[in-house]
């Protein structure tokens, strides 16, 4: 037992070193690869930035799994190490230096407070979750929405894995029939998109990307899923203009749109949103660029797990082989 959890420690930090060296590259191309993905269509966008910010937990583990697995690597690991006879073989993992134990104390330390901040973000979310509760039952269910009793503008999705549309009194109020319909096109959209488990999911996997970077991506692909939701509204109504009139109805009312985990209608930055809404949509010119950003990421994220399951299994061993 002993045993096998200092080798779990051990490929554990092998992961965490993994990761820190794709951060790096991948902040390093950050701004030519957003460039690229500019004048794609926003809900293509925002998939891009996800898988973006995914890539780097996505190519160490799966390098930790080629690393682990010598069939699957192939001619990842070239000849190395142990004379003519060596050939696909599992790095020497056992035993070791001061400088493997060093990696095996860092994995499973990281390891275990990575445990605790998951169960603490558990408690936070089953908090939530009493919250929102709560609240879904002190409003009235019109329908795909529920109806808060407030004179406020609210009109948002909450929620991440059953997500639900609340709306105010008060944009019933403040709004006519038209401009309601494209704010629950817009809401719906959301919901079915299940853009706050995006979002949440690429906070967390950005948590320690360098700030700058780390908040741009989240505000672009925050940016992005309002603008796809702004175009499906669009289609729904059948009017741009039915759009930007909700937009501008509602864009003076952003202090009273702060739930947590909540996509809200007047949320993002509005001008960017009306100019968006008057651009000419060229499909084939945005598919381009879409096409484009997912073979940047596809050649990216193969040339990236090709180098670095080679310098994992060199690493390992000089480990082993080294002493402090």
């Amino acid at each position: 037992m002993a045993e096998f959890l200092f080798l779990l420690f051990k490929l554990s930090g092998l992961w965490l070193l993994l990761v820190a060296l794709s951060v790096a590259l991948a902040t390093a191309a950050n701004g030519p690869y957003q460039r690229l993905l500019a004048a794609a269509d926003p809900a293509l966008r925002a998939a891009c930035r996800l898988a973006y910010g995914l890539m780097p937990l996505l190519v160490a583990s799966f390098v930790v799994l080629l690393v682990t697995r010598p069939t699957l690597a192939g001619l990842l690991v070239p000849d190395h190490c142990h004379g003519i006879a060596c050939e696909a073989h599992v790095p020497v993992l056992e035993g070791g230096s001061w400088a493997s134990s060093a990696l095996a104390a860092f994995g499973g330390l990281t390891l275990m407070a990575g445990m605790f901040g998951l169960t603490a973000l558990t408690l936070h979310a089953l908090g939530r979750l009493r919250i929102l509760r709560r609240l879904t039952r002190l409003t009235d269910s019109a329908g795909t929405y529920r109806v808060v009793d407030s004179n406020g503008t609210l009109a948002c999705c909450i929620g991440l894995w059953r997500p639900q549309i609340l709306v105010s009194q008060g944009v019933l109020d403040a709004l006519d029939a038209q401009e309601f319909e494209a704010v629950l096109a817009h809401e719906r959209a959301h919901a079915m998109r299940r853009d706050n488990l995006q979002a949440f999911i690429l906070h967390s996997a950005t948590r320690f990307w360098p700030a700058g970077i780390r908040e741009r991506l989240r505000e672009d692909h925050a940016a992005d899923t309002e603008q796809a939701c702004d175009r499906v509204a669009e289609r729904v109504t059948g009017s741009r203009d039915t759009v930007a009139s909700a937009i501008r109805t509602l864009a003076a009312t952003l202090p009273e749109q702060g739930l947590d985990r909540a996509v809200a209608f007047g949320s993002g930055n509005l001008s960017q949103r009306l100019a968006a809404l008057q651009q000419p949509q060229n499909t084939g010119h945005q598919m381009m660029h879409a096409i484009a950003g997912v073979m940047a990421l596809v050649i990216t994220g193969a040339a990236l797990t090709g180098a670095l399951t080679g310098f994992s299994h060199w690493f390992m061993e000089w480990l082993v082989a080294a002493g402090w």
